[in-house]
Formats: structure tokens, C-alpha cells, sequence
């Protein structure tokens, strides 16, 4: 009988924490998050509530500024302007709902770049230089690494819009065959099927369905839909991105293995305070 291994993260979730206690604890001095939340945005509260627990315990400041969620570009590119030239502050979180503006991804300064939103940061780390990947993709290949799931060598189909994040898993997948595919692609279902790994980064429920999983392949979904029709979308606790409850035993009978939004989710605070704990040590702050 074929059973789906579901991936549980508790315990690289765990080592990830430990070594960012350990990194912090090696500094001279507390490091700096500011994070820029959306007034009356509760995945975005949310996101800074996490990021503030963590950081109270592992010795991080972490300052939630909250802003109008309707505020005007100038006023956020000032904002992050301010932040990118402040040298007290080592790490930069801008909430996506900000980052709609043409430009203002530009404006974090890519040292202080954290979650990885300027794509100057992807462009670097394509041609090997310092820059922080988006976390997204990190989380997604720590936990591939950690179901010790093959990489080189196999067919990998990441399912996007081509932003920095997608951009940043491929270049992390650069040894095996990683294809890019838009979700409205007409022969997506052609061509993930054919994938050994499919990670779907989308976000939008009963998007991937059994026509869309070659059989024992490992399925990664990693955006959340917060729609009405997508919320609540869940396959034990950890299905509530691509994948939408009418499809979720159907693919458990098809794939292989499954690692889930709220399974990647869980690593993004962590991965963000990893990341400010390295910008601390590459830049400390000066009087």
C-alpha cells in the first residue's frame, strides 16, 4: 500500500534555532531587526509577533514600525532610506504588501537585506558574491536536505511568477535540472508531472492536483492562500498553499513525499534572525 511521508521540521527547526542562539551569543553586542508591518494586516502582525518572540530570546532588538497599509511610496522609500543608511540597525523586513511599488525593493540596502527582497541581493549570489537569499528559498532547500531528498541528478519544476524568491531556489538548485513554470502555463501539467521534485510557490489552492504529480515524487508547497476559497485548505495540518482539500488524499496517493506551507512557515523567523545575526557580524554596528 502506498503511503505518503510527510516531512515534520520540528527538528531542523530546532538545530536551526540552536545555531542562531549560538551565532548571537558570539557577538559583541545585541543586533538590530526593523521590520515594516501593515496597519490591520494579520498575516503580517503575525509574521512580526514571531519575529519579536524569537528575537527576545535569542538576544535580537527586533522594532515592528507599524505603517498605513495604503501608505504612499515616497513615504516608504524615506522609511527605508532612513534604515538602509542607519548603522544601528543591521537587518531590514519589509512586509510584501509594501513592495508592490516599482522601486522600493531597491531601496533596502542589500547588506541589511535580510529576506532577501532587493534583486540586487539574487543577482549577487548568481555570480557568487555576499547577499541573503530570499528565506523562502532557503527554508525550501533546508528542508529538502533535511528529508535527504536527491537533488543532483534529478528533474526539479519550481512553480512561480519568476520573483527574486523563485529566482534564488534556482540558482540554490543550480546542480540538478530545475525548470521554471508559471502557474497560468497552459502545459503545466505536462511538464510537472515529469518533475522528480515540484515545488509549488504560487499560493493559491487546488492549483497542483494528482494530473500534475509524477507518481512517488516529492511535492513542496510553499505559498499560502488567503483567499476566502483557499483558506482552510489543509492535508494534516500541512496543506494549505497549493494544494486544496478535494485534492489532498488524491495526491497522498500519488506522491512520494510532502513537505508543507506551514512547515516551511515555521522556519522563516528563524532563517530572518540568521540572517541578521550574519549581517552583525559582517557589519557591527558603530557608536
Amino acid at each position: 500500500m502506498h503511503e505518503l511521508r510527510e516531512i515534520d521540521g520540528s527538528p531542523l527547526a530546532e538545530a536551526l534555532y540552536a545555531e542562531v542562539a549560538d551565532a548571537i551569543a558570539a557577538l559583541p553586542a545585541r543586533p538590530r531587526l526593523v521590520a515594516l508591518i501593515p496597519e490591520e494586516d494579520p498575516v503580517g502582525a503575525l509574521h512580526g509577533e514571531q519575529l519579536s518572540w524569537d528575537g527576545a530570546e535569542l538576544g535580537i532588538d527586533v522594532v515592528l514600525r507599524v505603517l498605513p497599509v495604503d501608505a504612499p511610496a515616497a513615504d516608504l522609500a524615506a522609511v527605508l532610506d532612513e534604515l538602509s543608511a542607519d548603522p544601528g540597525v543591521h537587518g531590514v523586513s519589509v512586509a510584501e504588501t509594501f513592495l508592490r511599488f516599482e522601486g522600493l525593493r531597491e531601496r533596502v540596502a542589500v547588506a541589511k537585506d535580510v529576506e532577501g527582497a532587493n534583486p540586487l541581493s539574487v543577482g549577487r549570489l548568481a555570480h557568487g558574491l555576499p547577499a541573503f537569499s530570499p528565506v523562502s528559498a532557503v527554508a525550501v532547500v533546508e528542508l529538502l536536505r533535511h528529508a535527504d531528498i536527491k537533488l543532483s541528478d534529478q528533474r526539479i519544476v519550481v512553480v512561480g511568477k519568476g520573483k527574486p524568491v523563485e529566482l534564488a531556489l534556482l540558482s540554490q538548485l543550480s546542480a540538478a535540472a530545475v525548470t521554471l513554470v508559471s502557474g497560468h502555463d497552459p502545459g503545466l501539467a505536462a511538464i510537472s508531472a515529469e518533475a522528480d521534485v515540484l515545488v509549488s510557490m504560487v499560493g493559491r489552492g487546488g492549483l497542483i492536483t494528482p494530473k500534475h504529480v509524477k507518481q512517488g515524487a516529492t511535492v513542496v508547497s510553499v505559498g499560502l492562500d488567503h483567499t476566502v476559497e483557499g483558506s482552510g485548505g489543509e492535508f494534516g495540518g500541512l496543506l494549505p498553499g497549493a494544494v486544496g482539500d478535494a485534492e489532498a488524499k488524491e495526491i497522498a496517493e500519488v506522491a512520494g513525499t510532502f513537505i508543507g506551507s506551514l512547515t516551511v512557515g515555521a522556519l522563516l523567523p528563524t532563517l530572518v534572525l540568521r540572517h541578521v545575526a550574519q549581517a552583525a557580524l559582517r557589519h557591527p554596528a558603530r557608536p
